[in-house]
């Protein structure tokens, strides 16, 4: 792919052909294409690909691939849906692994684009941007008594309120105490457990629930 000529044009990426004017060009939102193969023996492969201003998976190639894949998440987001047409959009913020469930053998292609230019500056493709980034997560308690075989609900909350409200939720110790993927806690064992939730889409943002079983 060429690079554009600037040349009297007001633009902000380096991406093109270009053949008419506006205000940052008709391929504003399209970057370099790159495939990234993930071997079936590959078992949470660390999330690095090139970040710029993050990147836009756009398909899914599964030709090669053994098993029943029910699920692919790139730093804790689902991107097995991903189309030229619906592509999902990981930030440069977006930190972790990824994981592939179902998937036993084979290998398995991830077709993505670098997103050209600056999100902030960027017109509305896919609306809002900067709305969904999850800048912190809280939790109404931080503390939760459960007898033994008994149950207890962790509610959380995204901020912005904007943000996708989507979490994962992890225990410190299983013999304690366990939680499910709705964040429903169940007593297990006396002793305490802390329950770490993570925005799903972003992992670095978390909070903590100490639960105590008695």
């Amino acid at each position: 792919m060429a690079y554009e000529n600037t040349a009297g044009l007001n633009v902000t990426n380096q991406y093109g052909p270009r053949t008419t004017g506006g205000a940052r060009g008709v391929y504003e939102i399209d970057g370099y294409k790159n495939e990234f193969v993930v071997d079936g023996v590959d078992v949470g492969i660390q999330y690095l690909f090139p970040r710029g201003d993050g990147i836009r998976v756009y398909y899914i190639d599964k030709t090669f691939a053994t098993g029943t894949i029910t699920s692919i998440k790139i730093g804790g987001i689902e991107v097995n849906g991903a189309t030229d047409a619906a592509p999902v959009q990981l930030y440069k913020e977006n930190v972790g692994t990824i994981v592939v469930t179902g998937m036993t053998g084979g290998k398995l292609i991830i077709g993505y684009k670098n997103v050209a230019g600056d999100k902030d500056l960027r017109g509305p493709a896919f609306p809002p941007y900067k709305d969904q980034i999850v800048t912190s997560v809280s939790v109404t308690s931080a503390t939760m008594a459960l007898g033994v075989g008994a149950t207890g609900q962790i509610s959380a909350l995204a901020l912005p309120a904007s943000a996708p409200q989507t979490f994962d939720y992890v225990s410190a110790d299983v013999t304690k105490a366990t939680v499910s993927a709705l964040g429903v806690v169940t007593g297990v064992a006396a002793g305490t457990s802390v329950i770490t939730v993570r925005a799903a889409g972003d992992y670095t943002k978390t909070a903590t629930v100490t639960v105590t079983v008695s």
